[in-house]
């Protein structure tokens, strides 16, 4: 049972490794991403507590629309009008802090043309300073 139970090892062409991509993030990529995280929750934080409530319900804990009129006891259209001056808030707020991408959500018109998506793709300019 023993020599069953050990390992096999298979002898592998060193040719095959170097093809093997990493796909696992590097340290500067999670330290960014952490960040990154933390500058977005101090802005989340800095909400009022009913657009915290719809964002970190539909963002964080991925509720829909109606799910979270469920639990918070209100119209899926309020949910809808909190959702969008929160993440119209959010967007000013990321812009002041150096946020490029927040940019396009401020403006009125580009929320008319087409539907935010559910997540936020953030990049941080270099010269900006953190909360």
């Amino acid at each position: 049972m023993s020599s069953l139970r050990r390992r096999t090892y298979e002898n592998i062409d060193q040719d095959d490794v170097v093809g093997i991509v990493d796909t696992a993030d590097t340290p500067e990529v999670a330290l960014d991403r952490k960040e990154t995280n933390a500058i977005l929750r101090a802005c989340i934080d800095k909400l009022s507590p009913a657009q915290r409530e719809i964002i970190d319900l539909v963002y964080y804990h991925e509720r829909s629309v109606a799910e979270a009129s469920e639990i918070v006891g209100i119209p899926h259209a309020t949910v809808k009008s909190r959702m969008f001056y929160a993440r119209r808030q959010l967007a000013r707020m990321l812009v002041s802090v150096g946020f490029e991408a927040a940019a396009a959500r401020t403006s009125v018109d580009k929320a008319r043309e087409a539907r935010p998506s559910r997540g936020l793709h953030l990049k941080l300019r270099a010269e900006s300073s953190v909360i």
